[in-house]
C-alpha cells in the first residue's frame, strides 16, 4: 500500500488592526529607514534611499506616494516627528482600506479595493 501525506495547510496570520489619529495612521519599518502615513485616498513614504533619486526642485527626493487609484509620484520633504507604530516582519497589518505587509526586503501596500499600490524599500519602490 501506497501512503500518502499531506501537509496540513498553514493558517492565514490575523491582520493586526491600524491606529488611526485624525483619519491617518502613521507607521515605521522595523529599520526606522522608511516612515509612512497611510490615508484613505493614499500612502505617503519618507524613505532613506540608498540609490539616486529624482532631483525636485533642485532637491533630492526623500520619498514617495501612491493614491488607491494607483496614481504615483516622488516626494520631497520631511514627515515631521508623529508617534509612529512600528511594523513587525510576519504580520499583517490593516486599515483605512490598506493591507500593509512588511518583510525584511520591502514593504508592501495594497489598496483592499483596487488592488493598487506599491512595494517600498531603501532600494527604491514598485507601484502597481
Amino acid at each position: 500500500p501506497t501512503t500518502t501525506t499531506t501537509a496540513a495547510a498553514q493558517p492565514t496570520p490575523t491582520a493586526v488592526a491600524l491606529s488611526t489619529r485624525r483619519g491617518s495612521a502613521f507607521v515605521r519599518t522595523r529599520s526606522g529607514r522608511t516612515v509612512c502615513q497611510v490615508s484613505a485616498g493614499n500612502v505617503s513614504c519618507n524613505v532613506d534611499f540608498v540609490r539616486p533619486v529624482p532631483i525636485l526642485d533642485g532637491l533630492p527626493a526623500t520619498g514617495v506616494m501612491v493614491t488607491a487609484g494607483g496614481d504615483w509620484q516622488w516626494l520631497v520633504g520631511d514627515p515631521g516627528n508623529p508617534e509612529y507604530q512600528v511594523l513587525d516582519y510576519g504580520t499583517i497589518y490593516r486599515g483605512l482600506g490598506w493591507t500593509i505587509t512588511p518583510t525584511s526586503d520591502g514593504t508592501t501596500f495594497m489598496h483592499d479595493v483596487t488592488g493598487h499600490g506599491m512595494t517600498v524599500s531603501v532600494e527604491g519602490f514598485t507601484p502597481f
